[in-house]
């Protein structure tokens, strides 16, 4: 502390020479080029009532200049370049000592003071004491003086009055970083969720975001033309399980209980995975709904309309199976009259003749299998594929599917190897059809392989499953041809590329669904391509 007498010896330093040692982090608090803020004018003219002294001050001091951030009397007024500027003086103080009151009971008896312009001049100030601002990472960013007119003495009693009322000022300074960092945050937040609406607003689905108790967070303008909802429904913050009551109530969906459909609605898509569904609206509307989970526990909804998508693939699937129905009989018909014509031997036709019929039955025969494939595909679309089960066991199938492919795998110059259990694998299955895809399975890889190399066609045990394996040794399937391997009328481009209709995998792989299976291509082998096949064991 500050003694009430001035020491004598002490030298009226210059503040300019020892400035540079202040690193005040000022800018760090939002505290530069700020005159005046209501809390601090309250600690001010606390401190001037208390201490019952016209002039009290906080002032924010940097490397650069002072920032009068409050002060009780206007008279309090001096040059801020002064390099005897009262503050500025008490900030080099506190750099030298640890204390944290600095009294100076007449300033014009101070060498330090007496040059000074608020002592010499306006508001002739005789009395001076001030307590340092010191912030939680230890820097002093200022003080909070008092000053009077008058010289006097300051007491132990008052000197610990005024280090509280710094502190006071202290933590209007700390709740001022708090402050500035949520407003900053604030910002971070609107400029992101500006960003979200803008991204939403160009996505062409109906999307809607909602948080983790169904409330409303986020919606795009489409999602508002999609459902037409009320404004006074859809707001953010709004309880999306009403809007869900009110299209029912409405009519747009299901009729029902409404309450039930709202919750098994909502208990769905709450699930922690992502899901996806379709529902039918009333107004004949097919809506396609994804609904992905954050990492936040937020949910986003994407809602498509499919309806026109969905017309034109029926009115296709019905156009086709149509179609196939009425062309396989003449079709027959023409590939019969054709076989006979090849087989009469009453009848003697030139060579050019005999290649035409040639050619003319191999398409007709091209024809009646794509025809076939057509017809099939219609079973399986509309469930109406017929299956005849029974007990079989699968490495007879094996073997025979396997010598009922020996003479096609030899026009490939390709050795077809069989493994199988020395035991039965019983499983109840449509013989006709297990065939049907295994056949599909082994000519595919016939006509994929290099001359020269085996097809290895093994089946083994895997848990209470039947496993049944069909590898080659060719090109194999491209990762970008593989998510649409079991597509219809998908076929893998390049010069690999065989003739056929792009069926034979999606009926093969309904076939094995409908017998509770499952066909797989097994994405972990390098070489070739291997597809697994799955039935379930007989208890």
């Amino acid at each position: 502390m500050v003694p009430s007498k001035p020491d004598q010896s002490v030298v009226a330093v210059p503040v300019s020479v020892q400035r540079n040692k202040q690193a005040v982090p000022v800018q760090r608090y939002g505290l530069k080029g700020i005159q005046h803020e209501d809390p601090f004018d309250h600690v001010t003219r606390l401190a001037a009532s208390v201490f019952s002294v016209p002039i009290s001050i906080i002032s924010i001091v940097d490397n650069e200049t002072d920032c009068l951030h409050s002060h009780h009397c206007i008279r309090a007024k001096c040059d801020l370049t002064c390099d005897f500027n009262p503050c500025r003086i008490a900030i080099n103080f506190f750099a030298e000592n640890d204390d944290d009151i600095f009294v100076v009971p007449d300033a014009t008896l101070d060498p330090r003071f007496c040059q000074s312009a608020v002592v010499v001049g306006e508001p002739g100030v005789r009395f001076y004491a001030s307590a340092r601002l010191r912030v939680s990472s230890g820097e002093t960013v200022g003080t909070l003086c008092v000053m009077d007119n008058k010289p006097h003495d300051l007491s132990l009693e008052d000197q610990q009055r005024l280090v509280e009322m710094a502190k006071v000022a202290i933590d209007l300074i700390e709740f001022r970083v708090h402050g500035l960092e949520a407003e900053k945050q604030k910002k971070n937040l609107e400029l992101k969720r500006e960003q979200l609406n803008l991204t939403l607003e160009n996505v062409r689905d109906a999307v809607l975001l909602v948080d983790k108790k169904f409330k409303v967070v986020l919606w795009n303008t489409n999602f508002s033309l999609l459902f037409n909802y009320p404004r006074e429904l859809l707001y953010e913050g709004a309880d999306a399980a009403r809007l869900i009551r009110f299209s029912e109530e409405r009519g747009d969906l299901w009729t029902g209980n409404t309450d039930e459909i709202t919750t098994s609605f909502r208990d769905y898509f709450a699930a922690p995975t992502n899901k996806r569904t379709e529902i039918f609206l009333k107004n004949g509307k097919i809506l396609d709904i994804w609904c992905e989970t954050t990492s936040g526990d937020f949910y986003i909804f994407s809602f498509r309309d499919i309806t026109v998508p969905r017309q034109m693939a029926r009115l296709k699937d019905e156009l086709v199976s149509t179609v196939s129905h009425e062309l396989r009989t003449p079709l027959t018909s023409i590939a019969g009259a054709l076989d006979l014509v090849a087989s009469d031997q009453s009848c003697t036709l030139s060579d050019r003749v005999v290649k035409l019929i040639s050619i003319a039955r191999r398409n007709s025969s091209r024809l009646i299998d794509i025809v076939n494939d057509l017809l099939e595909l219609d079973k399986l679309q509309h469930g109406k594929l017929q299956l005849h089960k029974e007990e079989l066991d699968l490495c007879g199938i094996v073997t025979d599917s396997v010598e009922q492919n020996q003479l096609y795998a030899e026009k490939f110059h390709v050795t077809l190897q069989t493994v199988v259990p020395d035991r039965p694998v019983m499983v109840s299955a449509d013989r006709g059809r297990i065939e049907q895809v295994l056949a599909n399975l082994i000519s595919n890889a016939c006509k994929f392989s290099p001359p020269n190399t085996a097809v290895r066609v093994s089946l083994l045990l895997d848990g209470s499953w039947a496993r049944i394996s069909v590898a080659d040794e060719g090109a194999g399937i491209s990762e970008e041809f593989r998510p649409r391997l079991f597509q219809r009328f998908e076929q893998e481009d390049g010069s690999h590329q065989h003739n056929g209709t792009g069926l034979g995998l999606t009926i093969a792989k309904g076939i094995v669904e409908a017998h509770g299976g499952n066909i797989e291509l097994d994405t972990t082998v390098s070489k070739g391509a291997t597809f697994h096949i799955r039935l379930p064991l007989l208890a």
